[in-house]
């Protein structure tokens, strides 16, 4: 089993996951690809340092092209094994992660696995992991953060679209399913999943996002992908307005809000620069 990592100036986060790929409990043998997307702070030398703790880790270099999607493809290139999990260099992959996405892989071409919130600190003790889901309406999608795919399928096709710089997870999800193939849901197979701690970091992160979701909508649009009915987006964005004074308190529900704001700001800023309505 090969676990592919995509990075780019990962240094202060790296060796959290890569402790936490030492820890797994999955019996096999397992190679970790580290692919370096053009970092200046000292990544790859983070990572190297875990080879002998890791004896299957190698750090590749994709520096050609910035982007999750062509690092992730250069990993995928290079694992020399058929079951290939996926996860990034920022969050931790819990103990029994890759057992539970390599089974999933064993009735199914390929998986989404679960996640739960994390702003940085200790883990949470009681994690209840929840499926991935990509809220647009659509087929069922996995988050590169946890999932696994063989890697002939990922060939067949065609890998990650390396023109998304956002979205290319659920991007490539789709176009599974869409050829033919079989994706499955592991929620138990799950990382602690990075999120940012303050609201604003949130919202900036969301309307990334949103903007990613309008190129999605415009490119799977033949294949079923529509936009919400417009009462529906004017309810939606009374419902912000209306509960907007969660932005005065420090709680979870402030940083829900900062989410959905996030969502549909980049929504209306992705129509206008891409020509296609998807608020």
């Amino acid at each position: 089993m090969s676990v592919v990592v995509p990075a780019r100036n990962a240094a202060g986060t790296i060796d959290a996951q890569l402790a936490a790929l030492v820890a797994q409990q999955y019996q096999g043998d397992i190679e970790v690809i580290v692919v370096d997307n053009g970092s200046d702070d000292g990544t790859p030398v983070r990572a190297s340092a875990w080879s002998d703790r890791l004896p299957g880790l190698r750090v590749l270099e994709a520096h050609d092209r910035i982007g999750p999607g062509h690092a992730r493809n250069v990993g995928f290139a290079a694992a020399t094994n058929e079951l290939i999990l996926m996860c990034d260099a920022d969050d931790v992959a819990d103990p029994a992660w890759a057992q539970h996405l390599v089974e999933a892989l064993e009735h199914s071409d390929a998986a989404a696995g679960g996640a739960v919130s994390w702003t940085g600190g200790p883990l949470p003790r009681a994690a209840h992991p929840v499926p991935f889901r990509a809220d647009m309406d659509f087929l069922p999608s996995f988050s590169s953060c946890s999932a696994a795919i063989r890697k002939q399928t990922w060939k067949a096709v065609g890998g990650f679209d390396e023109s998304l710089l956002q979205g290319e997870d659920l991007d490539l999800a789709w176009r599974i399913q869409l050829a033919g193939f079989r994706l499955t849901s592991e929620p138990r197979g799950f990382v602690s999943y990075r999120e940012p701690s303050s609201a604003m970091g949130v919202f900036r992160k969301w309307i990334k996002y949103g903007q990613c979701q309008v190129r999605l909508a415009a490119k799977h649009h033949d294949a079923g992908l529509r936009s919400e009915r417009l009462w529906k987006v004017s309810a939606r964005w009374v419902v912000l307005v209306l509960t907007s004074y969660r932005l005065l308190g420090r709680t979870p529900a402030r940083r829900l809000w900062a989410r959905d704001a996030g969502r549909r700001v980049g929504r209306l800023i992705g129509s206008v620069r891409q020509r296609t309505w998807y608020p």
